[in-house]
């Protein structure tokens, strides 16, 4: 009985050890220490991609051992492996733009909504660039020294810097939607299952499409997913 409870325990943990996990982190440049936008980010096991966002922010499913390639025009290919460690804690992935190119995005190559996220970044940049002050201890040869022991507290204690705060939560989550909004189109529900005008925005609204699916999936499983909300929700009416 011991040994098929063992045995049990053994299994569950390599299952856990082999299921896929959620990685994520944000790509910087390597001579700016400055977030690198709109990077491609690609699962070579799973042929799953996502991009990372105006911030270089990025989200992707992975498990330990998995090689990710990074890519974007501008900037030097690379590919690392995912370990296990990589998942207790986000990820700074580091990349380098290629030899004779500006560090700059080219505007040419981006979508509307790249182009558009790019302009409200540099618009609120100064208030999206904003840092919590954070106190730290530091042991130094003659004792302890706490740095930002006041404006580390004080810093809560001021509306502004509070709204500020607020509002950069608030930007990441107008990103994602404005992202949504250009994957998940009335056009493109209207083209798979004839709904249009109201009907068309209570169907997109009761059936709203989750952000990591609106990034990675590609088209034939988008259209599968709306295909098969369609058929619930003409389920439902009955």
């Amino acid at each position: 009985m011991n040994r098929l409870f063992l045995l049990i325990i053994l299994l569950f943990l390599a299952l856990q050890a082999g299921a896929q996990k959620t990685l994520s982190g944000v790509v910087m440049d390597l001579e700016r220490s400055e977030p690198v936008p709109y990077v491609t980010l690609t699962n070579l096991r799973t042929d799953m991609a996502t991009q990372a966002g105006a911030k270089g922010a990025f989200n992707l499913e992975a498990k330990a051992g998995d090689r990710i390639k990074i890519n974007r025009l501008g900037v030097e290919s690379t590919v690392f492996t995912v370990t296990e460690e990589m998942f207790s804690s986000y990820q700074r992935i580091i990349v380098q733009y290629s030899i004779g190119t500006l560090a700059e995005v080219d505007v040419t190559a981006l979508t509307p909504y790249q182009r558009d996220s790019l302009y409200r970044d540099s618009l609120y940049r100064p208030t999206l660039a904003r840092k919590k002050d954070k106190a730290e201890v530091v042991i130094t040869p003659v004792g302890i020294l706490i740095t930002n022991p006041l404006s580390s507290w004080v810093q809560y204690l001021v509306p502004k810097t509070r709204q500020k705060w607020k509002f950069q939560k608030n930007f990441a989550k107008w990103e994602e939607q404005k992202f949504v909004e250009t994957v998940y189109t009335p056009e493109l529900v209207a083209s798979i299952t004839g709904l249009k005008g109201d009907s068309c925005a209570y169907f997109m609204n009761t059936y709203p499409i989750p952000v990591q699916m609106a990034r990675t999936a590609k088209e034939t499983e988008l259209k599968s997913w709306i295909k098969a909300n369609y058929l619930d929700y003409t389920s439902s009416k009955r």
